[in-house]
């Protein structure tokens, strides 16, 4: 796994779990792949301690001397206390263990107590105010700019830095430099702008669009080096990935207990590979990683085979095309202008 740290080394060895403290979000944006009709639901402190208790055993089982908790949802600040009690709780109770805690928050709530128990916190905003109230949106509808940026601003005067991330669209592909240069202007520092993989609006011409948006980013930053920005499809490293197999970097512990490889299999039963009481199904995990390691046909003779998620991710493949062995044009398209972006050919 890639680290995205200085407080896990490489020295480090170290498991990442994803704990789904909410299923629940006040927000309907318009892109998101979970949908708006996901339950309101929360994990209670009764399923958190037995998380921990599995997180504890696999920790001392695999000999790893560090955790990677990330509070995922949902919107996670929903169920803030349980956030709070979950870090304290660990902290208490294995102090020889190194935490580090990530969340991504659509700012709607803020929460100082949960905010500072939280390692490398992430706000989700799209840009200028016309950019992020075309789909960031309420379940009335209505725009969250003022509200979200409010909130961000102040998470990022109590934490100093907070990463902000952008999903780019077919529908502000455009407005892509804008919008990055409109959070600069802000003061936020490391924008990490994701292709929305899901849309089915995407064209060569739109990709295209992207990659000369970004490069007025890239002209913009050098014309200002006092700002130390960072930006992630610009900076992103192009590195060999790996297989993926179940169990490999953690897991995800949903809002019931039960366990996932990935985010994206979060709550889909199919995908289910135990659960914090019984532990890991040894057969389910190995269906999977059968899945995941075979030849990916339609994408071989590829010069990128081992550096794209499709060959790597078998899961995001049958979520974005409904087959496992398929993958994404968008994927494809949005990793050949990380390639562009660096100049490889």
């Amino acid at each position: 796994m890639e680290l995205k740290n200085t407080y896990i080394t490489n020295e480090d060895k170290f498991l990442q779990f994803n704990f789904w403290v909410t299923t629940y979000c006040n927000f309907n944006c318009r892109y998101c792949y979970e949908t708006c009709d996901k339950p309101d639901a929360y994990m209670s402190q009764e399923i958190a301690d037995k998380a921990i208790e599995f997180m504890y055993n696999e920790i001392d089982t695999k000999a790893c001397n560090a955790l990677w908790l990330n509070f995922h949802g949902g919107e996670p600040m929903l169920n803030q206390k349980l956030i709070v009690y979950v870090v304290k709780k660990i902290k208490q109770e294995r102090p020889d263990i190194k935490l580090f805690t990530t969340a991504t928050t659509n700012c709607s709530v803020m929460c100082e107590e949960a905010a500072e128990c939280i390692s490398e916190l992430t706000v989700s905003l799209d840009g200028t105010k016309k950019c992020h109230d075309m789909n960031r949106v309420r379940h009335d509808g209505s725009g969250t700019y003022d509200l979200a940026v409010s909130n961000a601003l102040k998470y990022l005067e109590l934490k100093g830095n907070v990463r902000t991330r952008m999903v780019v669209t077919p529908d502000n592909a455009a407005d892509l430099s804008d919008n990055i240069i409109h959070l600069i202007e802000l003061g936020f520092r490391e924008i990490m702008p994701g292709i929305d993989h899901f849309s089915k609006e995407w064209t060569e011409e739109l990709f295209g669009t992207v990659y000369h948006e970004l490069l007025k980013v890239r002209e913009y930053r050098l014309a200002h080096p006092e700002y130390r920005i960072k930006i992630g499809i610009i900076d992103s490293a192009i590195k060999r990935l790996g297989k993926c197999y179940v169990g490999c970097d953690g897991y995800q512990i949903y809002i019931n207990g039960k366990l996932y490889p990935c985010t994206y299999a979060a709550g889909d039963e199919y995908y289910e590979v135990g659960d914090i009481f019984n532990g890991v199904d040894v057969n389910a995990a190995k269906r999977i990683n059968c899945m995941n390691n075979g030849k990916l046909e339609a994408c071989a003779g590829c010069g990128y085979y081992e550096y794209c998620i499709s060959p790597r991710c078998r899961i995001i493949n049958q979520k974005l095309t409904g087959d496992h062995m398929t993958p994404s044009v968008v994927v494809c398209a949005s990793e050949n202008l990380k390639i562009k972006l660096h100049g490889i050919k």
